[in-house]
């Protein structure tokens, strides 16, 4: 309900009675499940799971993140079809290469998780959505495709490979083995909650302008003032960046809870002590003897 009115803001106005009514219903709502969280006692969200400072910052910053890349991606292919009046399939080639270039980023980001500093790799992400976006709104209707487009999509695609691959990695290997599938839902289901937030409030501003008498006159404005919403987008993720403490990643095994446990409460010690005990015996010449014999 909140992202539908900010959808329907700019075309029935921010006044109508149904926008200001899905506005607030929507804001209730989730205000309302978060406090749901809190105090059923099996949660669908347990709310411990962002005490990972770590997990929280990425997943904040990679929501912000995606909304810029998925805002671009969708204005660009627009941009191309009513301002530059390409076909659907020309359109289609000229976005090929940020499939292609995702691909080969997809295993440059595998290779390299377990040798270079990850919070650097989240970093490089962040910015590429940045530049990818700068570069779109710099664009004119008649800009050359190798000069602004080209660069764009090779350089947003970075952004989407390199967090993906941090955040999936630090889920599978950083949290305890019981919080990991709690995790991964949350961060699949918030890729895909920030898609349609994204949209909501590019869409917001896209219809503004072009309603505007700068925006009649230019429909290039429109545009223009969509892909400067994915630089703002990109701006935030970045802000958390600094705060995220991950390593390498990848280059060792994850610890069970089992095996974390029993450490903790000393059963794990036990069949060491024993053995040790059985050892010094057999040094000695003499047969080990049990506990209850002692």
């Amino acid at each position: 309900m909140f992202t539908a009115a900010i959808t329907l803001g700019p075309d029935d106005g921010w006044a109508a009675p149904q926008v200001i009514s899905m506005l607030v219903v929507g804001l209730v709502l989730i205000l309302v499940f978060i406090y749901w969280e809190t105090i059923w006692p099996h949660p669908l969200m347990p709310p411990k799971i962002w005490k990972d400072r770590n997990f929280t910052l990425l997943i904040v910053s990679l929501v912000f993140g995606f909304m810029s890349f998925q805002s671009s991606a969708f204005w660009l292919a627009l941009f191309l079809q009513q301002i530059q009046r390409r076909e659907p399939l020309d359109v289609a080639l000229h976005l090929l290469p940020q499939t292609v270039a995702g691909l080969t980023w997809n295993i440059v980001a595998g290779s390299i998780l377990h040798k270079a500093n990850n919070t650097l790799l989240h970093g490089i992400g962040s910015v590429s959505y940045l530049v990818a976006s700068l570069l779109l709104s710099l664009m004119g209707p008649d800009s050359n495709y190798w000069a602004f487009i080209f660069p764009a999509l090779i350089i947003n695609v970075v952004g989407a490979d390199f967090q993906f691959n941090v955040v999936n990695m630090y889920v599978m290997q950083s949290l305890p083995s019981h919080q990991q599938g709690l995790a991964g839902g949350i961060f699949n289901t918030m890729i895909r909650l920030c898609t349609t937030v994204a949209l909501g409030i590019s869409t917001a501003v896209f219809g503004s302008v072009g309603r505007s008498p700068e925006g009649i006159a230019n429909p290039m404005l429109q545009y223009t003032r969509a892909f400067q919403v994915s630089i703002a987008m990109a701006a935030v993720g970045m802000l958390f960046v600094p705060f995220i403490r991950v390593g390498t990643q990848g280059n060792h095994k994850h610890v069970s809870d089992e095996s974390s446990e029993g450490s903790l409460d000393g059963a794990g010690d036990a069949p060491t002590v024993a053995a040790g005990a059985g050892t010094a015996a057999r040094v000695a010449g003499q047969p080990a003897r049990s506990t209850k014999d002692q």
